[in-house]
């Protein structure tokens, strides 16, 4: 076998295990600035043609796009940089940089399971669009 083939039990064949992609700093750095620019540009408009639904699907939409450009700035492995690009704007959401439209005036454990599946939903778009990037 292989010298990086690793067994999980005795019984089983050895696994090939390959190490994590190398993450492209500048590729996430601009998916992350167009997610965010993406993001709270529909969201700005939404605010102000008063059209809160605008509002709610703004960082998904921001995350697709800055995903989508991740993935095409590292030119490989762009699912993995579209997650991480995703990963960014929870970062920022958790900070207060980026609105969180999840949560507000529920209370306490129902706001905390809004945050985790809009989160999960963020991190989803961003990966989709890393995973879209390498196959257009």
């Amino acid at each position: 076998p292989p010298p990086h083939a690793v067994r999980s039990s005795p019984m089983s064949p050895p696994r090939d295990e390959r190490p994590a992609p190398r993450l492209q700093l500048t590729a996430l750095a601009g998916g992350i600035l167009l997610a965010v620019f993406v993001g709270l540009s529909i969201f700005t408009l939404g605010a102000a043609l008063g059209a809160p639904v605008l509002g709610l699907v703004a960082p998904i939409i921001g995350c697709g796009c800055g995903g989508f450009l991740a993935g095409k700035l590292a030119k490989t492995a762009g699912l993995y940089h579209g997650a991480f690009t995703g990963a960014g704007w929870v970062a920022l959401e958790a900070f207060g940089v980026v609105p969180t439209v999840a949560g507000a005036g529920l209370a306490t454990l129902e706001e905390t399971v809004a945050i985790i599946v809009v989160d999960v939903l963020l991190i989803a778009a961003a990966t989709v669009g890393g995973w879209l990037a390498v196959r257009a």
